[in-house]
């Protein structure tokens, strides 16, 4: 209760000066699961209100706290809005390839796929602006825009296919590179709140985003997730782990195949019955998605995200969630912990 209360006593607070927040409070409606401020997510609140929980989270941030981290190493959004513009993933990682589809990894689902590179894919999919300045690839040579092209999935009713870069072991560092200035910086890490979480982790998994607006990905589950969206607009849907569904249908087509079955049915709440979560993801948010709670999302414009999954043992978060709150002033339930 004295950290409800704390909580809400910074929102007072900063509701009058924080434009960020005010926005957040007029939205609210677009997000069914909770939303936090960067600012109010301690490591403490974070273990014991979400991780230990198993709750999904938003993580917006503030404009102070964006100015704040200009510079820093730690999930810069300034400056991995600047390194993945368009033109300059063309420019820069033009030539990394990877399997796109009508969902992610189609290709281990029997879905048509093909190796495409980046390049080729943002000049087919994606919307190019303000890159005549930039039209030149890795060699200096001069990369021009297809106005037309023989499109693989052209026929496909479910919309455009995915770019998907996966880095599943020590050795496999293409996702690494996407977020790695010149100068060697990684713009990418765990969160700071959950930097005490990353050193007891397993099974570290990072993944890169780009899609059109009408791409996206089916519901799945896997580990717990973080999700960041550096460009563009993201809906997700999610369920909770005892409604946890693995789909290769994309979202768009599975709520409509269920909408249609809930009205014949007469049961117009089923999905909601479930569990059903929808949240709108803005550029900057950083989405928290639990162990086992099945997502699918639906590019609402062209997006570009990163995203790290982790395997994590329950008596480990348990042990975590202890010791901050040994080292805490907050008060803990005692059957909590």
């Amino acid at each position: 209760a004295q950290q409800q209360q704390h909580h809400h006593h910074q929102q007072q607070q900063q509701q009058p000066n924080d434009h960020h927040y005010q926005q957040q409070q007029q939205q609210q409606h677009q997000c069914s699961i909770p939303i936090v401020l960067d600012i109010d997510m301690t490591p403490e609140v974070f273990v014991r209100e979400y991780l230990y929980t198993s709750q999904p989270v938003l993580i917006r941030p503030t404009t102070a706290t964006i100015n704040h981290r200009r510079g820093r190493k730690a999930n810069n959004i300034l400056a991995l809005r600047q390194l993945w513009t368009k033109p300059n993933l063309v420019k820069q990682f033009g030539k990394i390839k990877a399997h796109v589809g009508s969902i992610p990894y189609s290709k281990r689902f029997g879905l048509k796929s093909k190796e495409m590179s980046l390049r080729e894919y943002v000049y087919r999919y994606m919307t190019m602006k303000n890159d005549h300045d930039d039209d030149d690839d890795d060699d200096g040579h001069s990369v021009p825009v297809e106005e037309e092209h023989n499109d693989d999935f052209e026929d496909d009713d479910e919309g455009p296919p995915y770019f998907v870069v996966a880095e599943y072991n020590e050795d496999d560092r293409l996702t690494a590179k996407l977020a790695t200035t010149h100068n060697g910086t990684m713009l990418f890490s765990f969160p700071e709140f959950a930097s005490q979480i990353f050193a007891k982790t397993y099974k570290r998994t990072s993944q890169f985003f780009l899609g059109p607006m009408g791409s996206g990905a089916p519901l799945h589950f896997h580990n717990y997730a973080f999700s960041l969206l550096v460009y563009g607009e993201k809906r997700w849907t999610l369920l909770p782990p005892s409604q946890r569904i693995f789909s290769k249908l994309r979202i768009k087509a599975w709520k409509k195949r269920h909408a249609a079955a809930a009205a014949a049915a007469k049961e117009d709440t089923v999905l909601k019955a479930k569990g059903m979560q929808e949240c709108i993801q803005r550029a900057g948010d950083l989405l928290f998605v639990p162990k086992l709670w099945a997502h699918g999302v639906e590019n609402l414009e062209d997006s570009i995200s990163i995203a790290v999954e982790w395997g994590m043992d329950l008596d480990v978060i348990a042990s975590t969630a202890s010791d901050l709150a040994t080292n805490s002033r907050d008060t803990y339930d005692d059957d909590l912990i």
